[in-house]
């Protein structure tokens, strides 16, 4: 039953989005592209930033990894359960330099 349950709701939400594209091609194209790329890169932690200069470049930001150098080089062990906070290194501050330029 839930199984039927689950195909019609997926054919009722087809059926409605198929009247919206009869509306309105171009927009529910966008639309639908749109969303399909938030549900995949939802999970992701990287960023790609597009400089819009005409050169061609992307800008690529691998958060997870600043974001893991980053708790690897503030967080001390002192005794099992104790932790405490270093004070960043000069390479963290460098990074934020760059990041504020």
């Amino acid at each position: 039953a839930q199984v039927v349950a689950n195909a019609e709701g997926e054919s009722d939400r087809f059926s409605q989005i198929a009247v919206e594209y009869e509306k309105a091609p171009a927009v529910t194209r966008e639309r639908m592209y749109l969303e399909t790329l938030e549900s995949i890169l939802r999970s992701s932690t990287k960023v790609l930033v597009d400089t819009k200069s005409g050169n061609n470049n992307l800008l690529y930001l691998p958060l997870d990894q600043l974001m893991q150098r980053r708790q690897s080089t503030e967080r001390v062990e002192t005794s099992p359960g104790v932790t405490t906070v270093a004070p960043p290194s000069s390479s963290t501050s460098r990074s934020r330099e760059r990041e504020t330029r």
